[in-house]
């Protein structure tokens, strides 16, 4: 991993945050995570509560040792050395996911993070962490270059700019512009969980990693944001990432936060949930656990 990108320069300065995690885990290292200042939501979210998605994060990391339990039984059974447990962070933000994966479960980590002052965040927040590997690219279809549009107080609300302008939706320009490769071209590992959090990119990002998904599709399993108007903005439709989703055959689970429950839902459920958030021009998303 490159050395350290200079956080001093950041605009009201950064913030040193201790995580709370959830009952039964700790990171390895005595370590907080650095976040923006004041103004900024999942920061300030940070800051005042010490976890991010708290649900969420308990599912994720359940997941995630659970997987690292499977492949040290397998070992075991073998007589062989266990194989790392490898997770992609897709739309890292500041390396909160990353973080956790690595420190928390050991895991190898790879994180995409397109934003210039995300990705230098990410660096600074996995600093010293081993197999972890960071790389300042979107993730799409194919390689090229894009513009990133920033949403002012949620600095995990960076969306890439469609390519063609989305009839009734006002787009400004961008705010920088980015590198674009397919997962495909850059992961080689055999990879365990994957993690897509892109703002409406997520079929892009899928299609990308056509042969990664096929490869590992027998132990894969993923955490998915779903959000249709999303979708739309990117210039996608809602019902290829449905019938994506639909062809890895695995079991489809809402991570009801609120409820702090997980929900099975069927494609037809997606596809009925987006239905209604079309014709209501709605911005609801659901975020899938797939195993």
């Amino acid at each position: 991993m490159p050395g350290d990108y200079d956080i001093s320069h950041f605009k009201g300065g950064v913030r040193q945050v201790t995580l709370k995690l959830p009952p039964g885990t700790s990171l390895r290292e005595d370590r907080r995570i650095t976040v923006y200042a004041e103004g900024e939501l999942i920061s300030d979210t940070l800051a005042a509560e010490g976890s991010w998605e708290p649900f969420e994060t308990a599912i994720f990391l359940q997941r995630l040792k659970g997987l690292a339990s499977s492949l040290e039984t397998k070992a075991r059974h073998s007589q062989s050395a266990s194989p790392p447990l490898y997770v992609l962070d897709i739309g890292a933000n500041i390396g909160y996911y990353s973080l956790l994966a690595a420190s928390a479960c050991g895991a190898r980590v790879m994180a995409f993070e397109p934003s210039a002052s995300n990705f230098a965040l990410l660096q600074h927040n996995l600093r010293g962490l081993d197999y972890v590997e960071t790389f300042q690219v979107a993730l799409s279809e194919a390689r090229g270059a894009a513009g990133l549009q920033h949403w002012p107080g949620n600095a995990g609300d960076r969306r890439l700019l469609p390519h063609a302008r989305i009839k009734g939706v006002a787009l400004s320009g961008p705010d920088e512009m980015v590198e674009m490769v397919s997962g495909d071209e850059v992961i080689h590992e055999t990879v365990h969980f994957i993690k897509i959090d892109t703002q409406g990119a997520e079929l892009q990002v899928l299609k990308g990693l056509r042969k990664t998904l096929k490869a590992n599709l027998s132990h894969l399993e993923m955490i998915v944001e779903f959000w249709p108007m999303g979708i739309k903005r990117q210039g996608g439709d809602y019902r290829e990432l449905v019938a994506l989703i639909d062809s890895l055959g695995k079991q489809i689970k809402v991570m009801d936060q609120t409820q702090q429950r997980l929900v099975s839902v069927s494609s037809a459920d997606l596809t009925e949930f987006s239905v209604l958030q079309m014709k209501h021009h709605q911005d609801g998303f659901l975020n899938l656990l797939l195993t």
